[in-house]
């Protein structure tokens, strides 16, 4: 069975990554500088999902960034 995104954020794994990331970025978004121990986590890719070298994949977004991330990558692959 293929990868299924719901079930690896859901994961423990994942949990140790999100941690690892947040504290590599202060809880601080990437885009704005918003400090917030709400913000989320956003993979750049998906090659290291569930590898050694997840966090190094990831970014601390606030929530409003986090959204438009994907609301950019949406219509890139409409207009491809």
């Amino acid at each position: 069975m293929g990868f299924c995104h719901f079930d690896h954020i859901h994961s423990p794994g994942w949990m140790i990554t999100r941690k690892k990331v947040l504290e590599r970025d202060n809880c601080t978004c990437v885009v704005c500088g918003k400090f917030s121990i709400w913000n989320e986590v956003h993979h750049n890719t998906y090659k290291n999902v569930g590898k050694p070298g997840e966090a190094d994949d990831c970014v601390t977004v606030c929530r409003e960034h986090h959204e438009g991330l994907h609301n950019t990558l949406r219509h890139l692959k409409k207009i491809r």
